[in-house]
């Protein structure tokens, strides 16, 4: 283990030391640093690594030092200031820059903090048919630690009971970090409709890209192409697509579905209004 208070010169198996000379010279040049032009905002097992990852390697776009630099949504990174989010950035040219932290679209303050500091930015949005969502998003959890109940049944049913009164908490106390609010809701984060007017009480409909992420999987290539119009950037092929983050589990229990599509159903027909086209997720 290298500890925090080694000395010596950088080098290749001193990691750690590298990474803290990279972050002084990011802070000493805060100042000449750009803010990110376009944030992908979520949600959350919706193809944000994919569409991050397929952008980043555009020539047109100069890569964020992070995909989730997470400083809207986290207190502690809220405090470190503008100057520790601009260190996450290039200096300013001519090529965009963005970054991606899928938890921005759900987080009850953001909207509010991202218009503040980026009132002319392009915000992305990739929303996936909600079961589909709340599972991967439960499988993710289980991968990494997040939750330890033994069925995505009764993570389900215990997310009322977790949940309850966080988003309240989180408005009246900006010091607040809920990890229940972060990750157990399942459910409420496919309320894409209420989200959605949520973020358009600050950015104009021109400023927001809304996207179905089985379009992005399914036909990455025209889906992209949206992507570089709305960023007016040069459309740029792809010869190789990657698929990120994925993982391979169980399918749903049909019983499960049938119940879930049924709760979406009446979220999922006022999201086809909002937006002007039906989704397709009826049968979900």
């Amino acid at each position: 283990m290298i500890s925090d208070t080694m000395t010596g010169p950088p080098c290749d198996h001193n990691p750690r030391a590298i990474d803290r000379l990279s972050h002084f010279a990011r802070r000493a040049t805060a100042a000449l640093r750009r803010l990110p032009d376009f944030v992908i905002i979520g949600g959350m097992k919706c193809g944000t690594s994919f569409l991050h990852d397929a952008l980043q390697r555009h020539p047109d776009i100069r890569p964020a030092s992070r995909k989730e630099v997470h400083y809207f949504d986290y207190p502690m990174n809220h405090r470190r200031g503008t100057s520790w989010y601009r260190t996450h950035f290039p200096v300013r040219s001519n090529r965009l820059s963005g970054e991606a932290s899928p938890y921005y679209s759900y987080h009850p303050l953001v909207p509010a903090r991202m218009a503040a500091l980026l009132p002319r930015a392009k915000l992305i949005v990739l929303l996936r048919n909600p079961v589909d969502r709340a599972y991967f998003h439960y499988q993710h959890n289980r991968r990494f630690g997040f939750d330890t109940t033994a069925t995505f049944e009764e993570a389900v049913a215990l997310e009322e009971v977790r949940c309850y009164g966080e988003c309240e908490r989180i408005e009246h106390d900006p010091t607040y970090y809920s990890f229940h609010h972060q990750h157990s809701s399942y459910l409420d984060r496919g309320n894409y409709a209420e989200i959605l007017t949520r973020w358009r009480q600050h950015y104009g409909e021109r400023q927001m890209l809304t996207l179905k992420s089985e379009d992005l999987f399914s036909k990455p290539g025209s889906t992209l192409a949206k992507v570089h119009a709305f960023l007016n950037i040069r459309r740029h092929n792809h010869q190789v697509f990657h698929t990120l983050n994925a993982g391979s589990y169980a399918p749903l229990k049909k019983e499960t579905r049938t119940r879930l599509s049924r709760y979406f159903e009446p979220h999922n027909r006022r999201l086809s209004e909002w937006l002007g086209y039906d989704t397709g997720w009826h049968d979900a």
